[in-house]
C-alpha cells in the first residue's frame, strides 16, 4: 500500500506543478485585470482540490502502518505548498507592488529617501523583499523536491 500511496502523491505533485505553471503564466502575462482575477480564482480551486484529494489519501494511508513514511511525507509536502502558495501570493503583491512604485514615481529611488517618513517602502526595500521571497521560494521547491525523491524511493523500493 505505500509504494501504491506514494505514486498517488506523485501524481497529485504532478498536477500541483502544472497547475502552477499555468498560474506563472497568467502571473505574468500581459491579461487584462479580469482575465487574471479569473484565472487566479480558478487555480485556487484547482489547487484547493489537489489539497482536499492529498487529505484524503493522507487518511485512509493513515489506516495502514506499513504506509507510515508516505504519511509523513504528505504532511510535509502539504505544509510546503502551502508556504509555497502564500509566497507565490506575496511575490505576485510585491511585484504589482513595484511596478505602481515605477509608474508613480518615475524619478527612481532618489526620490524616496531614507529619511522619508511615509509608509510605503522603497524601491529598494522592494527589491530586497522580492528577492528574499524568491529564496523563501527556492527553499520551499528543493524541500518538496527531496520529498518526491523519498516517494520515488518508496515507491521503487
Amino acid at each position: 500500500m505505500a509504494a501504491q500511496g506514494a505514486d498517488a502523491v506523485l501524481r497529485i505533485q504532478e498536477e500541483r506543478a502544472k497547475e502552477y505553471q499555468k498560474l506563472n503564466a497568467l502571473l505574468g502575462s500581459d491579461k487584462d485585470g479580469a482575465s487574471t482575477v479569473m484565472g487566479i480564482q480558478r487555480s485556487t480551486l484547482v489547487f484547493q482540490e489537489l489539497s482536499e484529494t492529498a487529505i484524503a489519501l493522507r487518511e485512509e494511508l493513515a489506516r495502514d502502518p506499513v504506509a507510515a513514511d508516505v504519511v509523513g511525507i504528505i504532511d510535509r509536502i502539504q505544509g510546503y505548498e502551502s508556504e509555497k502558495l502564500r509566497l507565490t501570493v506575496e511575490i505576485q503583491a510585491l511585484k504589482q507592488s513595484h511596478i505602481a512604485d515605477q509608474e508613480d514615481s518615475p524619478i527612481g529611488d532618489d526620490a524616496h529617501t531614507s529619511s522619508c517618513h511615509c509608509h510605503q517602502p522603497s524601491p529598494r526595500d522592494v527589491r530586497a523583499a522580492l528577492q528574499e521571497g524568491y529564496q523563501k521560494m527556492e527553499a520551499c521547491v528543493q524541500n518538496i523536491l527531496e520529498c518526491m525523491e523519498e516517494l520515488q524511493y518508496i515507491k521503487h523500493g
